[in-house]
């Protein structure tokens, strides 16, 4: 036997998954993410999910962008908000953020939900991930596997496919085989997934001890107490659910309009006491350290006709603070360094800053990452960047477009 089911966010808030709302066997729901983030709607859905008879679980999603903390703390700040549904939920981490190569965060994570609950949670990620690195640490210690693997994008209801290969585990407990699922009582796409095995098997997962025990009324998860880490004090902007066309234009756009901001304390001309200017250069990397040296030089030779440039100097050239200075410039020639060369090395120094991922989805999710939004400029760009994703040739919605820290 098998369940049918869908799992849900935000973007869902409101999704009526009662007796009279939307067909499920079961209904996974988000419930927190990093060490600050809480679903607004996962308590409303939760109550009305087990009220209908529903089976429910609840997930974490890793790392949360601007929230980004330890396996430890983003595990505790999941059971401080989840206590009411442990016993009566599958506990579940999603695992498809930025750390996703980091295997022992995840082991570590799950670990640890495990020993404060007694529950083992399920591992969700995709098929790509599970395929990028070994995760045999977490399959060998019996964590049960939820993947995700779109065969199609088109609009479907529901079915009971086979679950594709995975590596590391034998067997999969659930398949996420769409995200354009269209079901009666929804105005938009869901995921849909199948769980192989009937109900007492997912009380089982879940650690209900007896499905004849009454559910006791469950609290509402508390609001999160702002607690960011040391990461998350710089601001940035996602576009999330976006094509892959949509988002080689949005990240060409940004870089190009905003590639002063965005490299501010990256690239700038510093006056020096004997009043000559540094043109200073945060690479970060030996790789950029290389190509944006051979670029430096390049283009002072194009434009700059005059400098000497053994007045170029290479600072900490093997570490994560590297650097390149240009020497001794004239406050024209510092002008120009400043204008010009975040210019030349947008494409060098944003690789990785300002990009784009596929998600598990099937559609894309950008990331503005710079150096330069402070305080004051973050809302401001944020709603020139909505401003931007009107354009034509875009039509992004702009719900989809929003500031995050890291």
């Amino acid at each position: 036997m098998v369940l049918n089911g869908i799992d849900i966010a935000s973007w869902q808030s409101g999704i009526n998954v009662g007796a009279n709302g939307v067909a499920a066997d079961f209904v996974i729901i988000k419930a927190t993410g990093g060490t600050g983030y809480v679903n607004p709607d996962c308590d409303r859905a939760f109550q009305q999910a087990i009220k209908s008879g529903k089976k429910v679980a609840v997930y974490h999603y890793a790392h949360e962008l601007g929230f980004q903390g330890t396996a430890q703390q983003e595990a505790e700040f999941f059971l401080k908000n989840v206590q009411g549904y442990i016993g009566k939920a599958i506990l579940v981490l999603d695992w498809e953020s930025d750390n996703k190569g980091d295997v022992a965060w995840a082991k570590a994570w799950l670990d640890h939900v495990q020993s404060k609950t007694g529950v083992k949670p399920l591992f969700y990620t995709y098929t790509a991930v599970l395929n990028s690195y070994n995760f045999s640490s977490i399959a060998n210690a019996d964590y049960g596997l939820w993947v995700a693997n779109y065969g199609s994008d088109a609009p479907q209801g529901y079915s009971q496919p086979k679950p594709p290969a995975s590596p590391y585990w034998k067997s999969t407990v659930i398949y996420q085989y769409t995200s354009n699922g269209r079901l009666n009582g929804w105005n938009g796409r869901l995921d849909l997934n199948v769980f192989y095995g009937d109900k007492k098997t997912w009380d089982a997962y879940a650690g209900i001890k007896s499905s004849s025990t009454p559910t006791p009324s469950v609290p509402t998860p508390s609001k999160p107490t702002p607690a960011p880490t040391p990461q998350a004090k710089k601001n940035g902007i996602a576009i999330d659910n976006v094509s892959k066309d949509q988002a080689t234009k949005i990240v060409q756009r940004v870089q190009t309009n905003y590639a002063w901001t965005l490299l501010r304390d990256k690239v700038k001309a510093v006056l020096q006491p004997n009043k000559v200017y540094t043109g200073v250069i945060k690479t970060g990397t030996t790789a950029r350290l290389n190509v944006s040296l051979a670029r430096v030089k390049q283009e002072l030779s194009s434009y700059q006709k005059g400098y000497i440039q053994s007045n170029i100097a290479i600072v900490d050239g093997d570490k994560p603070t590297s650097r390149i200075e240009v020497r001794n410039l004239n406050e024209k020639q510092a002008k120009w360094f400043d204008d010009h060369m975040r210019k030349m090395l947008k494409d060098i120094l944003l690789d990785g800053q300002t990009y784009a991922e596929k998600n598990s989805y099937g559609t894309y999710d950008v990331r503005v990452k710079g150096e330069g939004f402070n305080d004051h400029d973050a809302p401001i760009v944020l709603k020139q960047i909505r401003d931007m994703g009107k354009a034509k040739d875009l039509k992004i919605d702009p719900t989809h477009i929003k500031g995050f820290k890291y």
